[in-house]
């Protein structure tokens, strides 16, 4: 215990801190002011009957009336008043020349009564001892030190003057006394500093929380802390948030509750499989019922006995992150201008359609079509027009084909239809019909009615070919064929 600095009885705290720790105790320090006050008044009321039988209407009775009526008083102000409106250290000079004063009152009773009357003096010290107890910070020690001189002095007062009738007994009372309520006030001191480091301490420890749940709810990624029965200890403002809660309302619950809405925990829980395996789990999860993409990383928490106590998790919203990603490979399967797939979709797409021909005895149409007069139409009305014609294009061809046939755009003015379940060659024809059926309507180009149609050469798989490249040279092949022979028809490769 850290020795109390005797220039102010006590080691105060900073001003903030101080009036906190003030603050805290105020209300019990003053409850028991007012108890001990209530007790006081009815101790002083039978002390002035008392006197009045013992002196009558006297000089004395009157000096005794109003030595207690200024200790009463002066002790209401004390509590009331300065312990409010002053500092600590104001507050401890008043609280010591309150003592003095009690002090050298009580001795002054004592020395003017009968040697005999000793059961006055017993009373005044245990006012003072009582008084003692409903100091602020009231503690079982803070009257030790007054307790223990106070003995001593009943022993002398009471037992020696009985038998040695001298005044020298009488002021070794008063010093005797003195020593008691000056060693109460150090004792008291020491133990009032000690609890004031206690509330310190904890203090700190409240702001060091503070910061922490701070920083906790300042992460944008979503934190909880479970404990081993899947109940939610701590989560943050962010995880919170995801689910339109306060942190307060998430924390005790299953999280099973929370996040999946299931009485039970799910399959393949994150949190399950950490506690069996102690190892980091990390994991996509979607949450179409939030609209987010979640990495949920699950970690255990091991205490220092090496026991599992529960998991963290960390959550991140990676829904931009797909969305993004989703639109890259889109960007790399699919034409920019029209949202058609390109030629890395078409060799995929041809792989999967030609494997399950070959298994099923199927054929395949590779159609090769190119834009009759569309180089005039980009020379003429420019680039814009003729990109608002391609993607007009892509739009009427999608409408043509069937919903498992493949629509391609190679580049420039070059599509690619790739057909599936060609039975007949008839199947094909009709196909090609529908085709140049989507360009006999003109296309709107800036109020401009622009006229197209296509030149189509085809290719059938496997009779023609079984690999991409030879198909596709096959049915360029067919196609510039079907522009020589006069643009708008179909040409099968021969």
């Amino acid at each position: 215990m850290k020795w109390p600095d005797l220039r102010h009885l006590d080691g105060y705290l900073p001003a903030d801190m101080e009036r906190a720790y003030r603050r805290h105790y105020l209300k019990d320090d003053t409850r028991t002011a007012i108890i001990t006050m209530s007790f006081l008044c009815i101790l002083l009321v039978a002390f002035a009957f008392n006197d009045y039988l013992l002196f009558d209407l006297t000089t004395r009775f009157y000096l005794l009336i109003t030595l207690r009526t200024a200790y009463l008083i002066y002790f209401i102000v004390l509590i009331v008043f300065f312990r409010r409106n002053t500092s600590p250290r104001k507050y401890d000079i008043n609280l010591l020349v309150w003592l003095v004063m009690s002090t050298i009152m009580v001795s002054i009773i004592n020395l003017t009564r009968p040697a005999s009357y000793g059961g006055n003096f017993l009373i005044d010290v245990i006012l003072i001892l009582l008084v003692y107890l409903c100091m602020p910070m009231r503690l079982a020690f803070r009257a030790a030190g007054a307790i223990a001189f106070t003995l001593v002095d009943i022993y002398i007062f009471f037992v020696l003057r009985w038998a040695i009738d001298t005044p020298i007994m009488a002021y070794t009372a008063i010093f005797s006394l003195l020593a008691a309520n000056i060693g109460g006030l150090f004792a008291s001191g020491l133990l009032y500093s000690f609890r004031r480091r206690e509330f310190q301490a904890r203090r700190e420890r409240e702001i060091i929380a503070d910061q922490w749940q701070t920083t906790f709810d300042s992460i944008t990624d979503m934190i909880s802390i479970q404990d081993k029965d899947f109940r939610l200890v701590r989560v943050n403002r962010a995880y919170a948030d995801l689910f339109g809660k306060k942190p307060e309302e998430l924390v005790g619950r299953h999280c099973y509750e929370i996040v999946h809405q299931t009485s039970q925990p799910v399959d393949n829980c994150p949190h399950g499989q950490t506690m069996q395996t102690l190892k980091t789990v990390t994991e996509e999860v979607a949450e179409p019922r939030l609209g987010v993409v979640l990495e949920v990383t699950t970690s255990p928490i091991i205490n220092g006995d090496g026991e599992i106590v529960g998991t963290v998790h960390l959550a991140k919203d990676i829904s931009e992150r797909k969305r993004l990603q989703e639109k890259l490979e889109k960007l790399s399967t699919h034409d920019f201008l029209t949202g058609l797939p390109n030629r890395l979709l078409l060799i995929d797409r041809f792989s999967i359609a030609s494997a399950h021909a070959l298994r099923h005895g199927d054929k395949l149409a590779l159609m090769s079509l190119d834009l009759d007069k569309f180089k005039q139409i980009n020379d003429t009305m420019g680039h814009a027009a003729g990109d608002q014609v391609l993607k007009a294009v892509a739009e009427r061809l999608r409408g043509a084909v069937r919903g498992d046939d493949t629509v391609v755009r190679m580049g420039g003015d070059e599509f690619v239809v790739l057909m599936r379940d060609t039975g007949k060659p008839k199947d094909i024809v009709r196909m090609c019909q529908r085709i140049q059926q989507a360009f006999v309507k003109p296309i709107n180009v800036e109020g401009e009615e622009v006229h197209t149609a296509a030149s189509i050469g085809i290719a059938i798989f496997p009779d023609q070919g079984t690999e991409l490249d030879e198909l596709s040279k096959k049915s360029d092949q067919a196609m510039y064929e079907a522009k020589n022979a006069g643009r708008n028809r179909y040409t099968f490769y021969k």
